[in-house]
């Protein structure tokens, strides 16, 4: 139920940051070659992506460490057909809601993402599980905590597409804390006011 395309980037970023020997040790450790990576549209497991991000916890990667992973994605992405539809709009808060009611099945469809509000300058995204996945893998939760602050890394580079500062990201509700769904509260006021644009529309194309 998700895309390699996440994947590829942490790996890129395992390359291009602590060099190709980390890479290929995590790749050993968790028995998987890198010619699987090519095509980032490839369904893959969750539990890959769960246990490489945990890996990396266990062997010394903070939280910032982890973000700074997941954000790196805007370089990843960059020049890939779902950047240049990013790269199109003219507002964080447009690639926040292109990503979440058009594009977030790019990624993968372990969550039933879904926008609690959005405005010029932040954005409430809820994620609970999808109870498909958790039959189809048997499993009550999905991912794991360090996942989710390299999600949190990737939800804070959209406004990088535009050449802006990165959002400010906050998870405030986990799955893997207790809560019911995860919620992440996105604030790209600092790219907003550089823009110093004035609204296209007076009510979010999703409502």
């Amino acid at each position: 139920f998700s895309r390699k395309r996440t994947a590829i980037n942490v790996l890129k970023y395992l390359e291009d940051y602590s060099g190709w020997k980390t890479q290929q040790w995590a790749l050993r450790y968790l028995e998987v070659d890198l010619a699987a990576f090519r095509d980032p549209d490839e369904m893959i497991n969750v539990h890959f992506l769960s246990d490489l991000c945990t890996l990396l916890s266990r062997h010394g990667f903070c939280e910032d460490q982890l973000r700074m992973m997941g954000g790196y994605s805007v370089v990843t992405n960059y020049d890939s057909p779902l950047g240049g539809e990013y790269r199109k709009l003219r507002h964080p808060r447009h690639i926040v809601e292109a990503c979440f009611t058009r594009y977030s099945h790019l990624y993968d469809s372990n969550m039933l993402y879904g926008i609690e509000s959005l405005d010029w300058e932040k954005a409430v995204i809820a994620a609970p599980i999808n109870p498909l996945v958790q039959d189809a893998l048997g499993a009550r939760l999905i991912g794991g905590p360090s996942y989710c602050q390299t999600k949190s890394g990737a939800f804070s580079a959209f406004p990088g597409y535009l050449g802006l500062p990165f959002a400010n990201v906050r998870e405030t509700h986990c799955v893997h804390r207790g809560d019911p769904r995860c919620l992440y509260e996105i604030d790209y006021s600092e790219a907003s006011h550089l823009l110093k644009s004035k609204p296209l529309s007076p009510e979010p194309a999703w409502s």
